[in-house]
């Protein structure tokens, strides 16, 4: 898998970290205009294009953690964007092996692999309109 420099000019990425003593905890970018939901594809949707935890904040790789729950928050922020933007709290992305079981205990659908992305499977927060 490869990473791609994306210029966060762009109008429709967004990015945000949590900082804690002086150091970086967590970093999203998010897209905000060119995904669509894949449950129902006339839906737009916030997309979660990078997360990622200090290593010192996983549990795997330091127990306890220095912080819990940063990936959440960032998450949940993801969240509230769209709901801020009209999107109905719609969120997706897709993740990385050792990430899923976090996506499907943070309650998101998960998907089948996408052959569009290195098989990586796709998840979504996803709720009927009301």
């Amino acid at each position: 898998m490869k990473k791609e420099r994306i210029y966060v000019s762009s109008p429709n990425y967004e990015s945000y970290a949590v900082e804690c003593e002086g150091m970086t905890q967590g970093l999203m970018l998010i897209d905000t205009r060119f995904h669509r939901s894949q449950i129902e594809s006339s839906r737009r949707l916030v997309y979660v294009s990078f997360l990622a935890t200090a290593p010192w904040n996983r549990s795997l790789i330091q127990n306890p953690p220095t912080y819990r729950a940063v990936g959440s928050v960032l998450l949940q922020f993801a969240r509230e964007r769209s709901f801020e933007l009209g999107y109905g709290g719609l969120v997706g992305l897709h993740a990385l092996s050792e990430s899923v079981s976090f996506y499907a205990k943070m309650g998101m659908i998960g998907g089948e692999p996408d052959s569009d992305r290195d098989g990586l499977p796709y998840f979504e927060w996803y709720r009927r309109e009301e």
